[in-house]
């Protein structure tokens, strides 16, 4: 909170590049995923015919009268054995090759939503300071039109305005605070809605009181 504005700004441009960059390699990775899906897949399927495969071999020399005991002599059958290991192995290898993309997209989503946090605690910390800034010259304007009513003997309209429009503007200050961690809410955009609410509020007493 001690940063100055310039100090904010320069990190949050430096967030928003992280992010970026953050962003790029997410899609990168999602891409790897597809091919090592793919891959999985068509792993998966060599294994299921180097397994159906063997069963037949196994099936033929036992039809031609070789004992079970015996098949680890045969060629066929060893070869057939052989074809079904490799696809074991590939198949083993695909699915790591799934799980450890799969590892990298989540690290890499974790670290874009500590970014994100970050940069939304930051934009709302600006927004709150340029909010405080402005806020004298918008309370004035709605002043303006609440003192004309006051001369009118409205003085208890214009308390209860100026009362409803200070605790407005204070809880919208607080909720933002308390959501400034949480960019899905736009907390930098909520810490400008009494701002706004009074312009209006003050427009309109204007224009009823000409």
């Amino acid at each position: 909170g001690g940063m100055l504005n310039g100090e904010l700004k320069t990190t949050i441009t430096n967030l928003n590049c992280q992010i970026a960059a953050t962003n790029s390699v997410i899609e990168a990775q999602l891409e790897e995923r597809v091919l090592a899906q793919k891959g999985m897949a068509e792993a998966s399927d060599a294994l299921a015919r180097a397994t159906t495969s063997l069963a037949d071999v196994s099936n033929q020399l036992v039809s031609a009268g070789i004992s079970a005991d015996r098949l680890e002599d045969e060629e066929s059958y060893q070869d057939a054995v052989s074809a079904w290991t490799i696809a074991l192995h590939k198949d083993g290898d695909a699915a790591a090759n799934v799980r450890t993309t799969e590892g990298k997209i989540a690290r890499l989503n974790h670290g874009l939503r500590e970014f994100e946090k970050k940069r939304s605690e930051l934009l709302a910390e600006l927004s709150r300071r340029f909010a405080l800034g402005i806020a004298p010259f918008v309370f004035m304007l709605l002043g303006i039109p609440l003192g004309i009513r006051t001369s009118r003997r409205e003085s208890n309209i214009g308390v209860a305005i100026s009362l409803s429009v200070m605790i407005l503007y204070y809880a919208f200050l607080i909720m933002a605070k308390s959501l400034s961690k949480r960019p899905e809410f736009y907390p930098h955009v909520i810490i400008w809605i009494p701002s706004v609410i009074c312009l209006l509020i003050s427009v309109i007493l204007i224009r009823k009181n000409q």
